[in-house]
This record gives structure tokens, sequence and C-alpha cells, in this order.
């Protein structure tokens, strides 16, 4: 969109004054909206889930506790998970098998090139969908170390099998997950 230099940076915390369309014959403007935040609720953090689905690195074969299903979650690619709650509340992300090792339901940077030594579990959250909402991205997920999977194929295997798994019953992992992406 081309528009004045005045409108083309602003100071952070302060007014935003959009610029105004020019006008289009037949048209009105309505004016801008602005996209809600998208946020975890406190309660999806403090209480355990209830299913899930995990699609493997390795195969793409789904893992599923609780009744859920791939297409429940609109999972489509090899490690791909989703998590839901009683309330019907979602969460939806991705599993790594990466050469860097970690601590448990800590964030860090794994090295995300793989190789035959890609044996260790990273999990992120990607995606929130409140009960019958629209699905909405989470902004800047974090990476948590989940484990060392053994070797590069049993973490390929098992990677995000083990994400989907620690999300529904690991508060202290969901906790670290979903850092800065929770509602206050």
């Amino acid at each position: 969109m081309t528009v004045d230099s005045a409108y083309q940076s602003c100071t952070y915390d302060a007014v935003l004054t959009p610029p105004t369309p020019d006008a289009r014959p037949g048209y009105e403007f309505n004016g801008w909206k602005i996209r809600p935040e998208c946020k975890i609720p406190s309660t999806d953090v403090s209480n355990n889930g209830n299913a899930y689905v995990a699609k493997s690195l390795s195969n793409g074969s789904d893992s599923t506790y609780g009744g859920a299903t791939a297409t429940t979650y609109g999972i489509t690619q090899p490690g791909e998970w989703g998590v839901s709650w009683s309330n019907g509340d979602k969460v939806t992300g991705v599993a790594l098998c990466s050469r860097t090792s970690g601590t448990w339901a800590t964030t860090g940077t794994p090295d995300e090139t793989g190789g035959n030594r890609a044996q260790y579990c990273w999990c992120k959250v990607t995606h929130y969908t409140a009960n019958n909402a629209q699905q909405c991205s989470l902004l800047s997920p974090a990476w948590v170390y989940r484990n060392n999977g053994g070797s590069a194929v049993a973490c390929r295997s098992q990677c995000a099998q083990s994400c989907a798994g620690a999300v529904l019953d690991g508060s202290d992992f969901r906790a670290a997950l979903f850092t800065g992406l929770v509602a206050q």
C-alpha cells in the first residue's frame, strides 16, 4: 500500500493513526478492524487435556488418545500434533528431532537441520482454537525440550506423540510451552 511518509513508521506504545484509503466510487470506508490477539486461556495451562492426536515424523501414521482424529485438528503433515480439553479448546503444534539437547520443559534454540544424530525431541505450539471458534496463529511460540529419543530413528517415530502426551497431562510442560501465549 502506498501511503504518505507520516504513516510509514510509528513509535512503540504511542497513538497509532492509520491512513484512510482513497475513496472508491460506490463504496464507503467503514474503518479498520484490529485482529484480536491470539492467546491461550490460563485454565488450559492448569487443567489436563482429554484427547490428542499426533502424526509420526517417520511415516505420518497417527497416534491417538481419547477419540481424537487428525481431521478434528486439521492435522495433515508428519510431526504435527494436537491436544484438546473437555471445554472444547484445542492447541496444535509441531515436533522436531534435533541434534541439540536440552533440559525437560525448558525453552531453547534447537538445531533444525536434522541428520543421523537428531535424537532430541523438541515441541512447539503453533495454533489455538477456542471451543467452536476459528483457529488463530500464536505469535512467537518457543521450542521446548521434551526428551532424548535415544536415536534419530526412535525420535522420528515417537517425538510428535511425546509432545502431545506432555501437553495432555504435564502442567509444567504446558506452562513452559505456553509461556508468553496465555491470556492474563
